[in-house]
């Protein structure tokens, strides 16, 4: 689905995350907050031209937070309709990606019914 369509209901929140040093403020969505309905019970694939990345309820909804930005700064980072994937507290940032254009959802039903890696996506 379209995050576009996840965003329009939500509430636009800040987040601080310190880079080589420096604090930079990030402007976006918490993705637990988009996916309220679906619990922790789901995995979320965020999709890139760059790729993929998966990214299971419980961590989504553990204390570790995921969001999902355009603004740094208070400058536009993205493109219109794409986000960045940041995870604060992921040390690495080897997960952070950029210009997400699509997120996927799939509860534990579907998953388990689809045979473990099956496209039934919600």
């Amino acid at each position: 689905m379209k995050i576009k369509f996840l965003t329009d209901k939500a509430q636009r929140k800040l987040v601080q995350v310190v880079e080589n040093e420096k604090r930079n403020l990030y402007s976006g969505y918490e993705v637990k907050d988009l996916l309220k309905k679906c619990g922790e019970f789901c995995q979320a694939e965020f999709c890139s031209e760059d790729g993929r990345i998966a990214i299971s309820g419980e961590e989504l909804f553990s204390s570790e937070k995921v969001f999902l930005v355009d603004r740094k700064n208070g400058s536009r980072i993205c493109q219109e309709d794409r986000y960045r994937l940041i995870i604060v507290g992921d040390r690495s940032k080897r997960r952070w990606m950029k210009n997400i254009e699509e997120l996927k959802i799939r509860t534990s039903r579907a998953f388990w019914l689809a045979g473990g890696y099956g496209e039934n996506y919600y």
